[in-house]
């Protein structure tokens, strides 16, 4: 449990040290919560943090990461950023991640405030079972 929190804690370093050596970019920090899993029959049946019944389809999974967008705020297109996550799973085991990938961002339908994104990344993981 150390080697994954210090593993972990070094991704998050990483991912602060490439944001503060750029002088413009964007951090996002993303929640997790509720999932949801598409085939009922295959769920964690039992789940700890199950939510509304026992049978494991809504799951809490809290959780919080971090990302760091290479480009200037606001701009659309291509740009590369880092991310840095952990959750707890359906199990209630922990998971943690950290990656590096590319993003594309263009607005919708020509809004200014409303945009779509595509990622790729890849990323090491440490899940516990």
């Amino acid at each position: 449990m150390q080697k994954t929190l210090k593993k972990v804690l070094a991704g998050l370093a990483i991912t602060g040290a490439l944001a503060t050596t750029v002088s413009a970019g964007e951090i996002n920090v993303n929640i997790y919560g509720l999932s949801y899993h598409l085939k009922a029959d295959q769920a964690y049946k039992n789940a700890p943090r199950s939510a509304f019944n026992s049978d494991g389809e809504y799951v809490y999974n809290p959780g919080i990461g971090i990302e760091y967008d290479f480009r200037n705020k606001g701009e659309m297109g291509w740009s590369a950023y880092t991310t840095a996550s952990y959750f707890k799973d359906c199990a209630d085991y922990p998971f943690y991640f950290v990656g590096v990938g590319a993003r594309y961002r263009n607005h919708f339908f020509n809004s200014s405030h409303w945009f779509w994104e595509a990622n790729l990344a890849g990323a090491v993981a440490n899940a516990e079972d």
